[in-house]
């Protein structure tokens, strides 16, 4: 009874170590606070900075701003032209100002939805099972599409001082691509056998286009870690596991579980919160502590709810309830669009952020979670043992077992 007892203390400390609550002490709250932000939405750098202000006064810590959409490009590179317009480096001005405003800024990159590749290069669309192409969507198996993104998102790991990359659109179109001639052909390749002839839910087939995802994440994360240790590597995610998966080649359960990513942002969109808080605790789940996870929230999608600032502030404290490490609000643009609905959502934000927050992937003793669940077995293995050898007379370490070893 002794050992149990103190067996279940220690999972008790441990827990309260391991997910400390997102409020603590003031100047001591530990939490996500991030804002999904397109730069296409700023005419000038006056604009920007005015918004990223008003950011940092409402207690969010980390920026998501779009550098990268399926047509444009927002920061001076040496592979494409910017944006016709924003000449003025969006990129460049928002690092600057949310460094002097104490924000994170990371840069949010879309991946394989780039419709300006394919305008320039047909062939690496992809293509569906009757032999259509996509001529927006990259396949996510060619080593040039790879290649193509990781010039992007090197040039900009290189060349500016984000905080973080941050990938969406990190996924197949839907669950009828790709079955273009490379994918077919190293398919059966493998396995001996034209997918087409298959169904799309097939495990070999379904597995085979996750890898394909999961190993562009694996040579980004490598990349951009061997020139910059301490940039977080991050994505948006489709929050239902299974279609994730089956759907869609997104397995961030696997992604997590390999510690390619530093922190995860499920698109939990929806103005039911019993959705919500389901969604929520599925992922979490699923995730069980691997990295941080900081639910989406969709203003877009509570905009014409009854109330809603009662709504936003109840899906923030359902990540509180739940033990989530942050929240993600999507996005910027719907706190700005209508005067009083944006009010509303204001003084929702206010009443959630009270103080200043530290990110959580930032805390560095939760920086490796991995370490700090074996060092709690190993702690209470070691408390079992000697608890039973206290209330036993057999010696702790039997001599005799050792006699003839050497």
């Amino acid at each position: 009874m002794k050992v149990l007892s103190l067996m279940f203390l220690t999972l008790l400390v441990f827990n309260s170590f391991i997910l400390l609550p997102a409020f603590g002490s003031a100047g001591d709250v530990r939490e996500g606070r991030g804002i999904w932000v397109w730069a296409s939405k700023f005419r000038s750098r006056d604009e920007l900075r005015e918004a990223f202000a008003n950011i940092s006064h409402l207690n969010f810590n980390m920026v998501y701003l779009l550098v990268k959409d399926s047509g444009y490009i927002y920061y001076n590179s040496s592979y494409r032209l910017i944006r016709s317009g924003f000449e003025w480096d969006p990129l460049k001005v928002a690092v600057d100002e949310a460094h002097r405003l104490g924000l994170e800024v990371h840069a949010w990159f879309v991946v394989f939805y780039d419709s300006w590749l394919v305008s320039k290069r047909p062939d690496l669309a992809v293509v569906d099972i009757k032999g259509n192409p996509l001529l927006n969507w990259t396949c996510p198996a060619k080593a040039e599409v790879h290649q193509y993104n990781l010039d992007l998102i090197l040039e900009i790991v290189k060349n500016y001082d984000v905080d973080g990359i941050h990938f969406d659109y990190i996924r197949y179109r839907n669950q009828n691509y790709c079955y273009c001639n490379y994918c077919r052909a190293e398919f059966e390749r493998e396995f001996g056998v034209d997918p087409v002839k298959l169904p799309y839910s097939n495990q070999t087939w379904v597995e085979w286009r996750a890898r394909q995802i999961t190993s562009f994440l694996q040579e980004a994360y490598a990349a951009v870690k061997s020139i910059k240790p301490n940039i977080k590597v991050s994505a948006a995610v489709v929050p239902d596991l299974e279609k994730a998966i089956t759907y869609y080649g997104q397995n961030w359960k696997g992604w997590a579980e390999k510690h390619i990513v530093d922190f995860l942002a499920p698109m939990t969109y929806t103005n039911n919160s019993t959705e919500f808080q389901k969604e929520v605790t599925n992922i979490l789940g699923a995730i069980n502590g691997n990295v941080p996870v900081y639910p989406g929230i969709s203003l877009y999608e509570l905009r014409n709810v009854a109330d809603p600032k009662a709504s936003l502030l109840q899906q923030i404290n359902l990540t509180r309830t739940l033990n989530a490490q942050g929240q993600a609000i999507f996005n910027w643009y719907w706190l700005t669009y209508n005067k009083t609905l944006n009010q509303q959502f204001v003084e929702a934000i206010k009443e959630a952020y009270v103080e200043k927050a530290i990110p959580f992937h930032n805390i560095p003793e939760f920086q490796d979670t991995v370490l700090l669940i074996m060092a709690f077995l190993a702690c209470t293995s070691l408390v079992t043992i000697i608890l039973i050898h206290a209330n036993s007379k057999t010696p702790l370490i039997r001599e005799e077992r050792y006699k003839n070893t050497f």
